[in-house]
C-alpha cells in the first residue's frame, strides 16, 4: 500500500466563493475615471470599459449564449481584446483563444475539439463552420441592462478558459482550467507583486500561451491598466523598450531570450518605472540578474514556473540584488498550491533527492478536453500527509528541494539522453556551460557522432572563449562524461513563436557554423 505523499504548501488558497461580478462593480465604482485599457492612440476609462462590457453582454444575450458556452476569439492584439476576455468571464462563458498566427489546420483542429458556440473574428478562417461575429457587430448592440449580474455567476469549479498545447501525437491537447484556480492565481499575483491602481501591464504574450490571459485580466484586479502595443512591432526590442518608457509600463512577463534582447536596447535606460519582470518558460542564469540591475537598479526579476495544466504559474523565486549562486531556483508554491517531489511509484523522495515535481490544489485544471484516458494518466488524486486526498498534476519535470526549501528545476524526464551509457540531463549541462568564463548562454543537444551519439553545445559569448577552460570548468560541476564533444559559437539562437529556443532550427546550423 502506498504511503501518503509529503507536500509543501505556501499559504491557504483565496476564497473559492470570489465573485468576479462584485469585484468589477467595486473596482469600476472606485476607479471610474482611471484608465483601464489603452494603446498609443486611445484610452478607455473604467467607466467606458464598463459600457463596452455591457454592450458585449447585450450581444451575448441576443445571440442566445448561456453560461458554459465556449467563445473562440480569433483576433490580432488590439485595444478591446482584454475587454472581450473579461466580458466572456463575467458572463460565465469559456474563453478560447485561437491565435491568428496559427496554421489553418491547427485552428481547424482546435475548433473541432472545443466546439465554440461563437467565433469572434475579423479575418476569414478557412473551413470555419462556427457562428462568427466580427468586432464591429460585437460592440454595436445597445446596452439593455446596467449591471453585470444579468448573467448568473458560475460555480468555482466551472471552466474559465481553454488553452491548447502541443500533443505527442501531433494533435493539440485542450486543457480546461477552472474559475477558482484562475481567480486564486490573480489574487495571489496582485498581493505578491503589491500591485495597485498605478501599475501598468503590457499585453504582449501570444494568445496561444496562458500568460497572455494573466496579462489581460490581472490589471483589473488591482485597478491598474493594460497597455496594448502594436502587434506588428511588439517583438522588436527597440519598439517595446520605447513603449515601456513612454507609457510607464511597470510589469512584464517574458521568456529569458526575449529579456536578453530587451536589455540590449539602448532605450532600456529610460524604463525606470518598470518594477517587475517575470522571467519564465526556460532556465536562465545569474547574468540576467546582473544585466538587469546594471540597467534598471530598482526593477525586480522573478523566476516563474508553472505548466499550463496548473493555471499559468505555480512556483516563483525572487533573487535579490547580488544573488550569485550558480543555480536559480524556481522557488516555492503560490497560495493554495501543494507541491511534492516523487519517484516513479509516486512516493515522496528523500530531502534533496531528484524526482518528478507534482503539483496539487486549487490551481490544478479539470483535465484534457474530450480525452479521458490522458486526463486519468496525468491527473491523479493522492493521499497527502495530515491533509487527505488532493488532486495532482504530474508535470514530467525533474526537480529537487534545496536546503533553503526552494525547488530547483532539473529538466524534463523525457529530455534525459544517454551518452555512452551515461544518463545526461541536457539542462544540467547547459547550466554548467553558462557558469563558464566567456559564455553568455548555451544550448546543448544530442547529435549522431562518428562512432556513437555525442553532445553538441551551441554557445553565445560575452568574452573570449577557450575550450580547455570550458572543459575544465564543466568537469568541476558535472563530470567529464557529460561534457559536450563539440562547441559551436553562434551570434543568436533561433526562437519559436512564443520566444523559446527553436532547437530544430538550431540543429540545422550544425554543419553551417564554425566549431571552436
Amino acid at each position: 500500500m502506498n504511503k501518503a505523499v509529503s507536500t509543501v504548501m505556501s499559504g491557504v488558497a483565496y476564497p473559492v466563493d470570489f465573485s468576479l461580478i462584485q469585484h468589477m462593480e467595486k473596482i469600476i465604482e472606485e476607479r471610474a475615471t482611471n484608465t483601464a485599457v489603452f494603446d498609443a492612440q486611445t484610452r478607455l476609462s473604467y467607466q467606458e470599459t464598463r459600457t463596452e462590457l455591457l454592450k458585449l453582454h447585450a450581444y451575448f444575450f441576443e445571440a442566445g449564449l448561456s453560461p458554459g458556452d465556449v467563445i473562440g476569439v480569433h483576433l490580432d492584439l488590439q485595444l478591446r481584446y482584454p475587454i472581450i476576455v473579461l466580458g466572456i468571464l463575467l458572463a460565465g462563458l469559456i474563453y478560447l483563444p485561437v491565435a491568428t498566427s496559427l496554421p489553418d489546420e491547427r485552428k481547424r483542429i482546435i475548433c473541432d475539439i472545443a466546439q465554440p458556440a461563437l467565433l469572434i473574428t475579423d479575418t476569414p478562417m478557412p473551413g470555419a463552420t462556427e457562428r462568427c461575429c466580427n468586432l464591429a457587430t460585437l460592440f454595436a448592440c445597445e446596452v439593455q441592462h446596467d449591471r453585470f449580474d444579468f448573467f448568473p455567476e458560475q460555480l468555482s469549479d466551472a471552466t474559465a478558459y481553454l488553452i491548447f498545447t502541443s500533443g505527442t501525437t501531433g494533435v493539440p491537447k485542450g486543457v480546461s482550467l477552472t474559475r477558482k484556480g484562475f481567480f486564486n492565481r490573480l489574487q495571489w499575483a496582485r498581493d505578491y507583486y503589491s500591485l495597485d491602481h498605478t501599475d501598468v501591464t503590457a499585453l504582449k504574450t501570444p494568445f496561444s500561451f496562458d500568460p497572455s490571459i494573466q496579462e489581460s485580466i490581472l490589471p483589473f484586479f488591482s485597478g491598474g491598466a493594460v497597455f496594448i502595443p502594436d502587434h506588428r512591432l511588439v517583438n522588436f526590442p527597440n519598439y517595446l523598450t520605447e513603449c515601456i518608457g513612454r507609457f510607464a509600463v511597470t510589469m512584464l512577463i517574458m521568456v529569458p531570450s526575449q529579456l536578453r534582447h530587451l536589455l540590449s536596447s539602448p532605450a532600456i535606460q529610460n524604463c525606470h518605472q518598470l518594477r517587475h519582470i517575470v522571467c519564465c518558460g526556460e532556465p536562465w542564469g545569474v547574468d540576467l540578474i546582473s544585466a538587469l540591475h546594471g540597467r534598471l537598479p530598482e526593477c525586480h526579476i522573478y523566476n516563474g514556473y508553472g505548466p499550463t495544466e496548473a493555471t499559468i504559474g505555480t512556483l516563483v523565486f525572487n533573487p535579490q540584488r547580488g544573488y550569485d549562486q550558480a543555480v536559480i531556483p524556481i522557488g516555492r508554491p503560490i497560495a493554495g498550491t501543494h507541491i511534492a517531489i516523487v519517484d516513479d511509484d509516486l512516493q515522496s523522495v528523500a530531502q534533496g533527492e531528484t524526482g518528478e515535481l507534482i503539483i496539487g490544489g486549487i490551481c490544478v485544471g479539470n483535465g484534457y478536453l474530450n480525452n479521458e484516458s490522458l486526463t486519468a494518466k496525468m491527473f491523479r488524486t493522492l493521499e497527502v500527509e495530515d491533509v487527505g486526498p488532493i488532486r495532482f498534476y504530474l508535470t514530467g519535470d525533474l526537480a529537487r528541494f534545496l536546503p533553503s526549501g526552494d525547488v530547483v528545476f532539473l529538466g524534463r524526464k523525457d529530455n534525459q539522453v544517454k551518452i555512452n551509457g551515461v544518463r545526461v540531463e541536457l539542462e544540467e549541462v547547459e547550466l554548467a556551460l553558462r557558469n563558464c568564463p566567456g559564455v553568455k548562454d548555451a544550448v546543448v543537444m544530442k547529435v549522431p557522432g562518428k562512432v556513437s551519439d555525442e553532445l553538441h553545445a551551441f554557445l553565445i559569448s560575452d568574452g573570449p572563449l577557450n575550450v580547455g577552460v570550458i572543459t575544465m570548468t564543466c568537469a568541476q560541476q558535472i563530470g567529464r562524461a557529460t561534457i559536450p564533444s563539440r562547441f559551436t559559437l553562434t551570434d543568436n539562437f533561433p526562437l519559436t513563436q512564443n520566444g523559446k529556443v527553436d532547437r530544430k532550427a538550431l540543429a540545422a546550423r550544425i554543419n553551417s557554423e564554425v566549431d571552436l
